[in-house]
């Protein structure tokens, strides 16, 4: 039983002075929150470079974190979240988010708030853990975000509530739940998705080989170029107006901090690297956070990022007995035909200021709306 009392709290700025064992067995099978992974972004992620963590204690164990990063330049990644197609010119106006405190992955999607899941009264442990990371937001100025949180998670969505943060919508992620004995009983089973969606998948699956592309998984990935950091770049500026800013020592990082739970595929074609994927796994989970492919390879129409983004991956969870796959935002009456379903990701917000509050309540209220109405459009159908 968890008594307040014994409760001790801890601030660290780097999450290589916390033993990974013990990490991880608070994470889960939270993909994103891996003690590797956060090594990962902490030395290779410009927006990762001032992270903060919260570490909460009962006696010796350890009950709760909480990861935060400090986003002080206007524009960043959380400016771009919130403001959409609207970012670039709010930014040029003034408005920003920035300086905050943002408590949530940089990329992919899941809790950053963690706790010990069989504690009886959660609500009394989570109540200190935010409690901590709010008087240090206060301390320094700071608004305090919170993004790309399950609404799963429905014991913190009400803590965050509770502590008058405004609530709007991140756009959803598509999941796989794997369900079948075989990659074959996958692709069979989309004939029930529409009359031809399993020869469709056939053919897209046969695409890269009919034009010379070969795919395939490698085992030392430590010494990929920075060619395939710039395709992975190129697709995220298709997507984002906000770089990844990935170092050059990624690789060479991921596989030092987290290679056994990091799976790089690759596309080649006449000889040349033309794409990779990268797919994470926690547990019965995976998720596949960066992609990257040639314009040369695109061209040719034989269904590689398809491949890469969304089959490759399944595959290897079901030869691995993986339960659950997350495959992104975005493209999904093209993933819902192949299997997938979407759930709601939720971000909220805390402005330093009480102006700044009753502004975002009003922003929030209109901004979720109109997501609703976009996805109704595209055949997401979300929770009330």
């Amino acid at each position: 039983m968890i008594n307040r009392e014994t409760f001790t709290l801890e601030r660290l700025r780097s999450i290589e002075d916390v033993d990974a064992g013990t990490w991880d067995r608070l994470a889960e099978n939270d993909v994103y929150a891996q003690h590797g992974w956060l090594r990962v972004l902490e030395k290779t992620v410009v927006e990762a470079s001032d992270p903060v963590y919260f570490l909460l204690r009962e006696g010796k164990e350890l009950v709760g974190a909480a990861v935060c990063y400090r986003l002080d330049a206007v524009g960043s990644s959380l400016d771009e979240m919130w403001f959409g197609r609207l970012y670039r010119s709010l930014t040029r106006l003034g408005f920003s988010l920035s300086p905050a405190l943002y408590c949530g992955p940089l990329l992919g999607q899941g809790r950053h708030v963690l706790w010990r899941r069989e504690a009886p009264k959660p609500e009394r442990l989570l109540a200190r853990l935010l409690d901590a990371v709010s008087a240090f937001a206060a301390e320094k100025s700071l608004a305090l975000a919170v993004a790309k949180l399950p609404i799963e998670e429905g014991v913190l969505l009400e803590m965050f509530a509770g502590r008058g943060f405004a609530r709007t919508m991140n756009w959803p992620v598509s999941y796989v739940d794997i369900r079948w004995g075989s990659f074959d009983a996958y692709v069979g089973h989309l004939a029930a998705l529409g009359s031809s969606m399993a020869t469709k998948a056939r053919r897209e699956i046969a695409g890269p080989g009919k034009t010379g592309i070969l795919l395939g998984g490698i085992e030392h990935f430590e010494n990929l170029s920075q060619e395939v950091l710039e395709l992975i770049e190129a697709n995220q500026r298709a997507h984002s107006d906000t770089p990844l800013g990935l170092k050059r020592e990624f690789f060479e990082t991921l596989a030092q901090s987290h290679g056994a739970s990091s799976i790089v595929t690759v596309a080649s074609a006449n000889g040349k690297l033309a794409g990779a994927a990268l797919l994470l796994t926690a547990g019965d989970c995976a998720g596949g956070p960066l992609i990257g492919v040639s314009e040369d390879v695109r061209n040719r129409k034989a269904f590689t990022y398809f491949n890469l983004a969304l089959y490759e991956p399944i595959r290897f969870c079901i030869e691995h007995g993986l339960k659950r796959i997350y495959l992104g935002a975005g493209l999904y009456d093209m993933k819902r035909r192949r299997g997938c379903r979407e759930l709601e990701l939720a971000m909220l917000i805390r402005p330093r200021r009480m102006l700044g509050r009753i502004a975002c309540r009003f922003w929030c209220v209109a901004h979720r709306r109109w997501a609703v109405k976009k996805l109704e459009r595209q055949g997401v159908r979300l929770l009330p």
